[in-house]
This record gives C-alpha cells, sequence and structure tokens, in this order.
C-alpha cells in the first residue's frame, strides 16, 4: 500500500493542486478536460473543502456561486483571510453587480466567471499560475 502511495505523490509532485468546488459534474468535466496536466479534486461542499485545505497545500480553488452548505462567496472569503498564497476563482451562474460589489469589498477574489465559464480561459489562468514564481 505504501508503495502506491509514494507512486501516487511522486506523480502529483510539481503539479498544480486545484480544488473545485460545487457539482460534481463539472468537477469530473474540468478532471477530464486537463487530463492530468494539474490535479483536480472536485468536492461537493465548503466544509469538506475547508478542511482539505487544513490538511494539504492547495494552489488554487475554483467555487460555484452556490454550494449545498454555504454561498462560495463565504468559502472564499474564508480562505483569502486564512491563505494569502491561494488563488480563488469565483464562478455565479448570473450577472449581477452586487455580486460584483461585495466581492470587490469583502474578500480578496483573483478571478471571476459571471456564466458558464470558458474552460480554454480556465486553462490560461492556470498556466499562467503554474508559471508564477512562488512567494
Amino acid at each position: 500500500m505504501k508503495m502506491l502511495n509514494r507512486s501516487y505523490q511522486q506523480r502529483a509532485r510539481g503539479k498544480l493542486t486545484i480544488i473545485y468546488t460545487g457539482d460534481p459534474y463539472k468537477g469530473w468535466e474540468l478532471q477530464r478536460y486537463f487530463n492530468g496536466e494539474c490535479r483536480i479534486i472536485s468536492i461537493e461542499t465548503g466544509k469538506q473543502a475547508l478542511l482539505h485545505l487544513q490538511r494539504r497545500h492547495v494552489h488554487m480553488i475554483i467555487a460555484e456561486h452556490r454550494l449545498p452548505d454555504m454561498l462560495g462567496i463565504e468559502l472564499l472569503t474564508t480562505i483569502s483571510f486564512e491563505d494569502n498564497n491561494v488563488k480563488t476563482v469565483f464562478i455565479s451562474g448570473f450577472n449581477d453587480p452586487a455580486v460584483l460589489k461585495i466581492l470587490m469589498k469583502d474578500c480578496r477574489i483573483d478571478y471571476c466567471f459571471f456564466s458558464d465559464f470558458d474552460k480554454s480561459h480556465l486553462k490560461l489562468l492556470i498556466l499562467d499560475q503554474e508559471n508564477e514564481p512562488v512567494n
């Protein structure tokens, strides 16, 4: 069992780790789209995402507007106060200026998508993150 674990760690080493919170189907779509270029972890609830962040290092978190247990804004606000090194991406299915105002005022959001996000655009953001120097 330890050999399998070590092998998995070696494969994952050097890749960006990204948490996708929200619809499990979209998380699965992202895993298929990136096809091993980065490690996508699909998590349904905000609480599960926070627990995962306490145990493991993550480079980026993508949160949908509505999660089963909290709003995506609440999750990203909590993360932005706890760890400034995690890039945050917010996805909302509707274009609401009030939501954008809250994002700008109350929390540090690195990227916003106000419609069904374009996977190719997201891929460019992730590749840009991969080339960014570590602080």
